[in-house]
């Protein structure tokens, strides 16, 4: 009968286990970008190994396609769950902007000698168009169109940024089309280049007519490169300069999960500024403004988050992961105590070392920095060493493994959570100050 009622048990203890885990497996979202986006590349692919590194519930794997249309169509095809696209792209019906990654502009610079300092003097020059950012030649075939020039009448030369000053230096090119984020690392490096080896001789070209011109394609906007936005001595650019630019976005479907969405985002978002170490155009990573942009189609996820109402995975799920743990613990301890008048004193000592973990699960509402989870963390893991070797000495039975092997998983489900929500706060409360976190 008790051999019965043990063997029921740990049936119930395998299944509540095999439940808790299925729960806790991260959920995979794939992630449709372009081949030549090597800005996205880098920022995705370092907040890939950060949501790994941390534990999340949530993985990003990417899928590199080659053609522009491609992301946007595998995602409307649902073959992937995001997709990151320009905003000058097609967008399919069914996409919904999740965040905003940045707004990039076209920087336009010239030779002082070439006498350019607008965009409707082009005609008869070599301009130089950066093939770092895809986009950069859908904007100089906008701006040929938009003034009526055809290809034969300018020269377009393709460079890679680093390219750009020796092509200026060499007389290769009169002009450059440079996209990206004004002030970025990449582009501030290159305008001081390019006015050195100018000798402090480089133009920044406005587009004059910025406002047409995005007005009659669709997904532009017109923007302005602020004086001093490259810095240096003096100002580059010394005064506000009107441009054309285009915003990049993550877009999903409401076939994502609203909540699996708000948390992506909240997540992103912490840590953006440890995203921008890949690139430095991370930093501008941003929710979407509803207010600000009425055009923009938000996904559900975006909206709860912004509201406030967006809750982690952790916190949905948690009554049946510590309602299973609890059971399943207090299965396992009525199976001991069944066994215990066979159990040596040797094993109780044994089992009194290892269920110590209890303590230091305790100590995790408590924590408030990243360093005091990798303590209790250590702290766990030394108490699973010990069962291994208890285990392999045979000092262990299975209804032992399988209990501490579940408060062993409950805590550290408990310390991902703890560290999402202490990452989470300290990004909300960067730049006002140190705050304590809430327990």
């Amino acid at each position: 009968m008790a051999l019965a009622a043990v063997g029921a048990g740990l049936a119930v203890v395998a299944v509540l286990a095999a439940a808790a885990y299925v729960l806790r497996l991260p959920t995979r979202l794939t992630v449709a970008l372009l081949a030549d986006d090597a800005i996205d590349r880098a920022i995705f692919q370092a907040a890939a190994a950060q949501l790994k590194t941390r534990r999340s519930p949530l993985r990003l794997e990417l899928v590199v396609q080659d053609d522009p249309s491609q992301p946007l169509a595998a995602l409307d095809g649902g073959k992937v769950d995001l997709a990151i696209a320009r905003s000058d792209a097609a967008v399919p019906a069914s996409a919904r902007v999740v965040l905003i990654l940045r707004n990039d502009a076209a920087v336009i610079i010239a030779a002082k000698a070439s006498g350019i300092t607008k965009t409707t003097e082009f005609a008869g020059r070599r301009i130089g168009i950066s093939t770092d950012v895809p986009g950069t030649g859908d904007v100089f075939t906008t701006l040929l169109s938009y003034y009526g020039l055809s290809g034969r009448q300018v020269t377009r030369v393709d460079l890679a940024l680093a390219d750009v000053p020796a092509a200026f230096k060499d007389g290769r090119i009169d002009a450059a089309i440079l996209m990206g984020v004004p002030g970025a690392r990449a582009l501030t490096k290159t305008v001081h280049a390019v006015d050195t080896v100018l000798h402090d001789r480089v133009v920044f070209v406005g587009v004059d007519d910025a406002d047409a011109v995005a007005a009659v394609h669709d997904g532009l906007a017109s923007t302005k490169i602020a004086e001093g936005a490259f810095s240096g001595r003096p100002l580059q650019p010394p005064a506000d300069v009107s441009t054309i630019g285009y915003g990049v976005r993550l877009f999903a479907t409401d076939a994502l999960d609203e909540s699996t969405v708000a948390a992506l985002v909240r997540q992103l978002l912490a840590m953006k500024s440890s995203l921008a170490a890949s690139h430095s155009t991370a930093a501008n990573i941003a929710p979407p403004d509803p207010d600000d942009d009425n055009s923009l189609v938000l996904h559900a996820g975006v909206k709860a988050y912004l509201d406030g109402d967006d809750t982690s995975f952790v916190e949905r799920y948690s009554d049946y992961l510590y309602l299973g743990a609890s059971l399943a613990s207090g299965l396992a301890s009525a199976v001991a105590l069944s066994m215990g008048s066979l159990a040596s004193r040797r094993r109780r000592r044994t089992l009194a070392a290892l269920f110590d973990i209890q303590d230091v699960a305790a100590k995790v509402p408590a924590a408030t920095t990243l360093a005091e989870l990798t303590a209790i963390e250590q702290a766990a893991s030394e108490r699973a060493r010990l069962a291994f070797r208890k285990a392999a000495d045979g000092e262990l039975r299975g209804e032992d493994i399988a209990a501490f092997g579940l408060a062993l998983t409950d805590l550290r489900a408990a310390i991902a959570a703890r560290r999402t929500l202490i990452v989470e706060q300290q990004s909300r409360y960067e730049g006002r100050g140190t705050r304590g976190v809430s327990t």
